[in-house]
């Protein structure tokens, strides 16, 4: 009987709630429901993922096996395979933060970032297929020179989305105060610091029964959070304003079904997996037209081109209270979002893969 292919994904980090490692492991699932045998492959395996992945020095490859590589920023993996040059590899791009903001915040990142972005045409040679996860990483894809590219999307686990959320959270956000609320790691490109402007506009000048939930791991270390939280004090809005860190996943869903509206003010996202979870959990989303945002938002939220934060605390208090618009937007997010189903996502995967064993 004929084994089936092989399938093997490397990623720098595996870690709970992270939205690469969310494809990841949605991907993983994908290849097994597809019939393949499919391992994970990681520089640094965290503790509640080592069920799911195992450290890099595992891995042999075997005949016909396609090696699928996360890349985002400069790594343990990244070096392995580039010396390796299997010859089915197929790069997944998650895009690379520009290292210009991490710049006085992490050196560390600022030099993997640069790294890694240096480092990118130098895959074009080895690369079978390269992805990205929208079609603005596809677009830096062939500006750096690879001839075979693709988009395959973020598969967003809505299963795991509809799961029941934490019910004391929800009661306490349920007492009549307006939920404003943002996702996602506390760094410079996802510029939580205008959201706070944005907040503290609304709050001040429209609602003051109002607060502002900053959900997501702080990976600049204390300083930049420290600057955050001084600002926040300056501007006298710290009883209004939370920053709740990593969260439990009851917990973040919670903050999804007791949110009011949702806001992404960030400047780099390569595809951005909040706003499809926004989409999809009924929020509302008003956010700022960088880089992958309007792909994946498509019509189904309101986007500012530029930073005006009286018109955009205005907009936000029409999502919140315009029922009629806020009904037709939900509906349309809830539309939207089933693009990144794993149904969907899983169809392009096979025909991707197909591509690279056939050739």
């Amino acid at each position: 009987m004929r084994r089936a292919p092989k399938v093997s994904q490397f990623v720098a980090d595996l870690v709970d709630g992270d939205a690469i490692s969310m494809d990841c492991l949605g991907i993983d699932r994908m290849l097994k429901s597809l019939g393949y045998r499919s391992s994970i492959y990681s520089d640094r395996v965290h503790p509640q993922a080592t069920a799911s992945a195992q450290p890099l020095r595992r891995h042999r490859l075997e005949d016909g096996e396609v090696t699928i590589l996360h890349y985002s920023i400069w790594s343990e993996s990244a070096e392995y395979l580039l010396s390796l040059r299997p010859p089915r590899l197929v790069m997944v791009y998650h895009n690379i933060t520009p290292a210009e903001y991490f710049r006085g915040f992490n050196p560390e990142a600022e030099r993997a970032t640069l790294e890694g972005r240096e480092a990118l045409a130098r895959f074009v040679p080895v690369t079978a297929l390269a992805l990205g996860d929208s079609g603005f990483n596809c677009q830096e894809l062939e500006e750096a020179g690879f001839p075979r590219t693709g988009v395959l999307p973020i598969a967003v686990d809505f299963e795991k989305l509809n799961a029941t959320p934490g019910r004391r959270l929800l009661r306490e956000l349920d007492d009549g105060c307006v939920n404003i609320l943002s996702v996602g790691r506390i760094v410079p490109n996802k510029r939580p610091e205008d959201v706070i402007k944005l907040f503290y506009h609304y709050h001040h000048r429209i609602n003051p029964r109002s607060r502002l939930f900053l959900v997501g791991p702080g990976d600049m270390g204390m300083a930049y959070r420290h600057w955050l939280e001084a600002m926040v004090e300056h501007l006298g809005i710290e009883k209004h304003v939370s920053f709740p860190g990593r969260v439990p996943h009851t917990d973040l869903l919670a903050y999804y079904h007791g949110a009011n509206a949702y806001v992404c003010l960030s400047e780099h996202e390569g595809f951005c997996a909040p706003l499809v979870e926004s989409m999809h959990l009924g929020v509302p989303v008003l956010a700022y037209a960088s880089t992958a945002v309007p792909e994946t938002l498509g019509d189904a939220g309101i986007l500012f081109r530029r930073k005006d934060y009286q018109a955009m605390s205005e907009m936000l208090h029409v999502l919140v209270e315009d029922k009629g618009f806020r009904e037709k937007l939900v509906a349309r997010g809830r539309q939207r979002a089933l693009a990144f189903s794993q149904e969907q996502v899983a169809k392009a995967l096979r025909e991707h893969l197909d591509r690279v064993i056939r050739q």
